[in-house]
């Protein structure tokens, strides 16, 4: 009988060995688009084989290599610029944490770990960051009708927006991958997750780009309202916990699971949740969230009594006639859609034996470069859930 988590250390060992590889012949290619550094990785044959991301080229880091373009901001830990409660070099840390609570990949989430890269390319620097699997697809959500989507497809990736409370899902990071030989001729996949758990509830610029969506207004069928009902919110708060994620910010995945689940509860659809999460249309009234959230910010979601007090707290305010929380969110306007195909520029590959490990820093699968096995750690792999091999 396979471990629980044991595929996901296997693919994850699998995933390392075939960049380390690739990277013999093939450079780390920063890509223009973002505003960080964001680099793409390629096997033995030269075909494309997942995204890294280092956690000093972030957006307002020191190294980010795009703070040297003309007309860039500098870069600053209190930049007003960067999104509202997650830190400079927090993001890739995020990325792996929406894998990890994409239990069993239910929505999708690439395969995501944390690694060490050492290249050429970076001189003497070793980058810590995330690397995710890349995916073939044929283009981003907004670029197709919301009608070719299966609605279970938008439910989850609504699900995974909720519990991580993620102030950035547009319809440029949510990727459109064609399926053969399927009656559903699309599918999904929920990609670039670090601007989520940020540390305060702030929905002040919060918006799902699937409130828009027909599907979000429907119901959750059978199986996804029993996902949702046997959502553990005390684990999923520990894997946040134990990879090193501040407590502020594993307390609003907490806010934002037990309203998912309490909601759910009462017949709410995917778009009803959302509206309690965001702002009301016109108006600078807090959502339900904002107001539950204000109740719970002295309290330690460590403590033994948080969720029980959370939970009632949830309940109360649901509870409460509708007409004293009913509102609908702000409809947003995303300028920032990237335009043009996507160009890629490749770095030139200089002598020396590139070196892909995962650091043992991290509560993630730990690969040594000598010998190639994972170093587990019991009281971590525990908190990982099995995974399918992705197709």
């Amino acid at each position: 009988m396979t471990r629980e988590g044991e595929d996901t250390w296997r693919l994850s060992e699998e995933l390392v060995a075939r960049a380390r590889k690739g990277l013999v012949e093939n450079a780390p290619e920063l890509i223009d688009e973002g505003e960080g550094g964001t680099y793409l990785l390629r096997d033995g044959d030269g075909e494309l084989l997942a995204v890294f991301k280092p956690c000093d080229e972030e957006p307002f880091s020191v190294a980010n290599p795009k703070n040297l373009l003309p007309g860039t901001p500098q870069p600053s830990t209190n930049n007003p610029e960067i999104k509202k409660g997650i830190k400079p070099g927090e993001a890739s840390l995020r990325e792996v944490a929406a894998f990890l609570l994409d239990h069993g990949h239910k929505a999708g989430v690439p395969l995501t770990a944390m690694v060490e890269l050492s290249h050429p390319v970076f001189g003497s620097a070793v980058k810590l960051g995330s690397i995710q699997q890349f995916i073939t697809h044929e283009c981003g959500s907004w670029d197709l009708g919301a009608s070719q989507y299966e609605p279970r497809d938008v439910h989850l990736i609504g699900i995974l927006d909720i519990r991580l409370f993620n102030v950035d899902r547009h319809g440029g990071n949510i990727l459109v991958q064609r399926k053969a030989a399927s009656r559903q001729k699309y599918r999904l996949i929920p990609i670039d997750h670090g601007f989520t758990l940020p540390d305060s509830v702030n929905a002040q610029d919060l918006w799902f780009e699937w409130l828009t969506w027909p599907q979000s207004k429907l119901p959750f069928d059978d199986d996804l309202r029993n996902y949702i009902a046997t959502l553990n919110v005390d684990h999923d708060a520990r894997i946040l916990q134990t990879m090193g994620v501040r407590d502020e910010c594993v307390r609003t995945m907490m806010l934002a699971t037990v309203l998912l689940k309490k909601a759910a509860a009462r017949g709410m659809t995917l778009y009803d949740i959302g509206c309690l999460l965001c702002r009301t249309r016109d108006s600078p009234r807090p959502s339900l969230l904002e107001t539950i959230a204000q109740n719970q910010l002295l309290h330690d979601p460590r403590s033994r009594y948080f969720l029980n007090n959370l939970e009632n707290t949830v309940d109360e305010a649901l509870d409460r006639p509708k007409r004293d929380r009913k509102h609908r969110p702000m409809s947003k306007n995303f300028a920032h859609r990237p335009s043009g195909s996507l160009r890629r520029s490749s770095s030139a590959f200089s002598e020396g034996n590139p070196l892909f490990l995962f650091t043992s820093e991290a509560s993630l699968p730990v690969v040594s470069d000598s010998s190639l096995f994972i170093r587990r750690n019991m009281s971590q792999e525990s908190l990982l859930p099995p995974m399918q091999p992705l197709a």
